[in-house]
């Protein structure tokens, strides 16, 4: 074979490798974002502690998330005012969107304590958004609430 017939076989051959190298040109992937989404934050309760309530309320007001949902079981007696928003309120002012779900079963109660000197107080207030609080919601299902004689729960609008 000549030498001639030799370079255009292989600059034929070059000139496709070259095409090859333009098709097999590398693609990064592209990532794009999504939009935010959260989760439903859901707080279990069940020690029957007035104060692990109390902790959850706080929790569910503070972190953040559009919905919070306390799964709560036991009974959940309360001793003393937890704080004076508009009146004494035995449980933290709800300042988010807040369902408290009882045990389908056995349910749950939220009373005062009918111990002799336990003060009167409401068990709940929930915030209209007015005097620095975040408006808030709150939903109950499978909740007893009890002993509180005279003091409804109030929501401000």
């Amino acid at each position: 074979m000549s030498s001639s017939k030799r370079q255009d076989r292989e600059s034929r051959a070059e000139k496709i490798n070259r095409k090859r190298k333009v098709a097999i040109r590398q693609v990064r992937p592209d990532l794009e974002s999504l939009e935010d989404r959260k989760l439903l934050a859901i707080i279990p309760v069940t020690s029957g502690v007035a104060a692990d309530l109390v902790s959850a309320i706080n929790t569910a007001n503070t972190n953040g998330d559009a919905s919070n949902t306390i799964q709560l079981s036991g009974t959940y007696d309360l001793t003393a005012a937890d704080n004076y928003w508009y009146g004494p309120d035995g449980l933290p002012a709800i300042t988010s969107n807040l369902t408290i779900d009882g045990n389908p079963t056995s349910g749950a109660v939220i009373e005062r304590s009918t111990a002799d000197g336990t003060p009167n107080f409401r068990l709940f207030f929930v915030s209209g958004g007015e005097s620095g609080l975040t408006a808030g919601s709150l939903t109950l299902h499978d909740v007893t609430l009890g002993a509180c004689p005279g003091i409804p729960i109030q929501v401000r609008p």
